[in-house]
């Protein structure tokens, strides 16, 4: 597994690196007998084993649950100023 890459989920996840990179090891098992048909040095594998790794750390869950809390945010602030307008034209 890339190195930077590893570094960057345990930084997220908060486990060791030596942690991930050994569930990047079971990832990979997981993707080559799930898809028996893809090369292993391909952009295809990589990207299956990666997204598995996402998944197995619950990073996928993580970053849609922040997406969510952003655009309830984002839209709570954009009713508030519109109420704001509103009133300024009372």
């Amino acid at each position: 597994m890339p190195s930077d890459l590893v570094k960057s989920y345990a930084k997220k996840t908060g486990k060791k690196v030596s942690e991930i990179d050994s569930l990047w090891n079971k990832a990979e098992d997981i993707v080559k007998d799930e898809y028996d048909n893809i090369e292993v040095d391909s952009d295809r594998f990589y990207s299956l084993v990666n997204g598995t790794l996402k998944k197995m750390l619950k990073l996928e869950m993580a970053y849609s649950r922040l997406e969510r809390f952003n655009a309830m945010y984002e839209n709570t602030i954009l009713k508030f100023e519109g109420m704001k307008n509103n009133e300024d034209e009372i």
